[in-house]
Parts: structure tokens; C-alpha cells; sequence
């Protein structure tokens, strides 16, 4: 973020390597390395690894570097603070020389999560006269595209930067099928993952975590404030900063690190087909039994048992079963057991009742049969001398 005015371009100087076979090999084993390690679908999920081309800048200046990581980039103004830059930087002169330390820097002291690294963004400015909806936001292209139907989790963690005077709780995760452009303004876009809870903490890290089920075109992630100066949730939390300007403490700053995307891979809830049957009958529901899986059937009514996989189901009339499955092999950053729900419908025929034998006189009629039962159709036979031959009581 810049601290004078927020909007100014900056350039860097950095030292370039010549591209070579290693650093070829190198690139090749990160990205297998981040496909098999956990399944994390983020690249340089903790912000330490940098361009192949790219050494550790060792002054301050406005230019944020996030354009030296490797996988990320921004929307203009974003920082990357790391223990490999200066404390107090020198170059180039005031009042541009800030530090973008780990973990003191011009922001406040915090360690990084793990590792040496992290980023930071402004996610709202209290000064909306000279800075109307103002966001910065962090952009990556996922290692793969996602799977249609398939659930994933993004896991990330967050910590309110010390000078600053705003919290601000909406933080989102927008995945997209083309990559997101836009320069230091707010995204109209609704994202699939929002965090609207209270993000005030400002000692170590806040850990976010939430699941969604993807369509199959995500291809990118961007993070950041998606909703508007009107709409955003800001807390006044005040600033023991006495250095920085007032532009720079009035704002909601936060470092980020460890951002993890991974497939949730569970064992799911399966009731079995819709059956028909006829009164007295039985049938097995549900479907093969998973170890570790817990298993919840109701109604109880006709069951064989409501805690096994494939009861065996013998209503006296049709009667939906519900399943509910937990499966306890698996924890993720979003939840430590999964539970889904199905159903299976089992319908009851009755059986074919004609009334009793009976006699009668010449001339004269009688009604046989029994009563109607909705969804049965009837058909007697010989059909002579009926008044209806498909009629429950003819």
C-alpha cells in the first residue's frame, strides 16, 4: 500500500538471473510439489518463494514487489513484507524509505505465520472524499481448474495490521474462469466465499476457513473487500501509531499468509433407488458400508436397524427414508467430520382384495371389492356383468 498517497506508481530495481535448465527443473518441481503436497491448488501459499529471476529487494520505497512473487500478483498496491528485507531501509531518500520487514515494519510488528513471509492490502479507507471505494485486492491463477460439482475448501490466515484504526469485516474469495483486472477499485463481483465475521484482531493471526461447491470454470482467485464503502462492516478499533500519517492509520489493513485450496474428498450419503413393493414385502436399502462412516436412518417405522448401511425396509405403507451420513476419516480446515443427507422413497402396493365370498338372487346386485387406495389401479376380470370393471368397489 502506498503511505503518502495511495495512488502512485512506483518502480524497482531488482538483480535478474539468466534463465537456465535448473531454474526450468525448479519450476516444474514447485508446481508437483503444490498439486501433491495436501492437494493445495494455490501457488506459493505463504509468500516466501520468489521469481526465478528474482532476489530480495533490500530497501523500502512504495513499489510493493508483489509482482517479484512467485504465482501472485495484484491490483496495483498490495505489499510483501519478508525477514529478508531491511529494518531500516535507506534507499531511495524519504519519504520513501519505509520498512517491509518481518516482523517489524511501517505497519506494526508480526510474525509471519509460517515461514518468513506475507502480503498486505488495504481493505477500506475512512477518507472517501479523496479515496471513494478504494480497494486492493491479491490475484492468483490456480495450479488446475476446478471440477465441476466437486467441494473445496479455502483456508487462510488474516491479522489486523497495528497502526491502523479500522477493522473492516468483509473479506471475500473470488474464483473466476478469466483473470480479474481493475486498478485499486472496488470488483463488482460477488464472491463464492465471504468472511463477514469480526476481524479485529490485531496480536497473531485470525485463522478463516469455508467450503463451496465449484461449477467447473474457476480458473482464478482473487481476495479482497467486495462490497462497497456503504455496505462494508467497519469497526472503529483506534491506532497507537503516532508516526505514520493520518491517511495511513484511517484505513483496514491486513497481513495475510498460509492461503490453502484443497478438494474435499468424502464419503457420501447414499439412500439408495425409489422402490416399489406390495404390502408384506421387504426390501435392502441404502447403499456398500464405509468404515469410519456413521450411519442415521429415520423414520425407524419398518426398518431392520436405523445404524447400520443397508437396513432392511418393510413399511406398511410408502414412507420416505432419510439417511444421514457423517464420515469421521477425514478433517480439513473448514470441518473435522462430513455430513450429507439422502433419501430413498419406498412405495407400498396393497395387496389385491376382492371382498368375501358371498350369495345372492337372481335379479338382484351387489357391491364387491374394498375401499380405493390412491395411486392403485384396478382391473377385474371377467368383466361381464360389472358395472365397472376397472372400479375399486364394482
Amino acid at each position: 500500500m502506498n503511505i503518502e498517497t495511495w495512488v502512485l506508481p512506483g518502480s524497482h530495481c531488482f538483480n535478474r538471473m539468466a534463465n537456465s535448465l535448473k531454474n526450468i527443473i525448479l519450476l516444474v518441481f514447485f508446481l508437483f510439489s503444490q498439486i501433491t503436497k495436501g492437494q493445495n491448488l494455490i501457488p506459493n501459499p505463504g509468500f516466501d518463494s520468489l521469481q526465478w529471476s528474482a532476489t530480495c529487494p533490500t530497501w523500502g520505497g512504495y513499489a510493493q514487489m508483489m509482482d517479484l512473487l512467485t504465482g501472485w500478483t495484484d491490483n496495483g498496491s498490495a505489499d510483501w513484507f519478508s525477514t529478508c528485507r531491511p529494518v531500516n531501509p535507506t534507499t531511495p531518500p524519504a519519504p520513501y524509505n519505509y520498512s517491509y520487514h518481518v516482523p517489524n515494519n511501517l505497519f506494526g510488528f508480526e510474525n509471519a505465520h509460517s515461514d518468513s513471509s506475507y502480503v498486505g492490502m488495504g481493505t477500506f479507507v475512512k477518507d472517501v472524499s479523496m479515496y471513494p471505494n478504494f480497494r486492493e485486492f491479491i490475484k492468483c491463477a490456480l495450479l488446475t481448474e476446478l471440477n465441476v460439482g466437486q467441494e473445496y475448501c479455502i483456508s487462510l490466515y488474516i491479522s489486523l495490521a497495528d497502526s491502523v484504526s479500522y477493522a473492516c469485516n468483509n473479506l471475500g474469495v473470488f474464483f473466476s474462469a478469466n483473470y480479474i483486472t481493475g486498478t485499486l477499485v472496488l470488483i463488482d463481483s460477488v464472491p463464492q466465499i465471504e468472511f463477514n465475521s469480526t476481524l479485529e484482531n490485531k496480536i497473531g493471526w485470525t485463522h478463516l476457513s469455508k467450503s463451496f461447491i465449484a461449477n467447473g470454470t474457476e480458473r482464478y482467485m482473487t481476495i479482497g473487500n467486495f462490497k462497497d464503502d456503504a455496505h462494508s462492516d467497519t469497526v472503529y478499533v483506534g491506532s497507537q501509531c503516532t508516526t505514520l500519517s493520518e491517511q495511513t492509520i484511517n484505513v483496514a489493513y491486513y497481513f495475510l499468509d498460509d492461503v490453502t485450496l484443497t478438494p474435499v474428498n468424502y464419503f457420501k450419503s447414499k439412500a439408495g433407488k425409489d422402490t416399489t413393493i406390495c404390502l408384506n414385502e421387504q426390501v435392502q436399502i441404502g447403499d456398500s458400508l464405509h468404515i469410519g462412516c456413521i450411519y442415521r436412518w429415520s423414520p425407524a417405522i419398518g426398518l431392520s436397524d436405523t445404524t447400520v448401511a443397508q437396513p432392511i425396509a418393510s413399511p406398511s405403507q410408502t414412507t420416505t427414508y432419510i439417511l444421514n451420513l457423517t464420515d469421521t476419516n477425514i478433517t480439513t480446515e473448514c470441518a473435522e467430520w462430513h455430513t450429507t443427507t439422502d433419501s430413498v422413497t419406498i412405495t407400498v402396493i396393497p395387496l389385491s382384495d376382492a371382498g368375501s365370498d358371498q350369495q345372492i338372487c337372481e335379479g338382484y346386485n351387489m357391491q364387491i371389492g374394498t375401499s380405493e387406495v390412491t395411486g392403485v389401479t384396478y382391473e377385474w376380470n371377467p368383466q361381464v356383468y360389472l358395472s365397472n370393471y376397472s372400479a375399486a368397489q364394482p
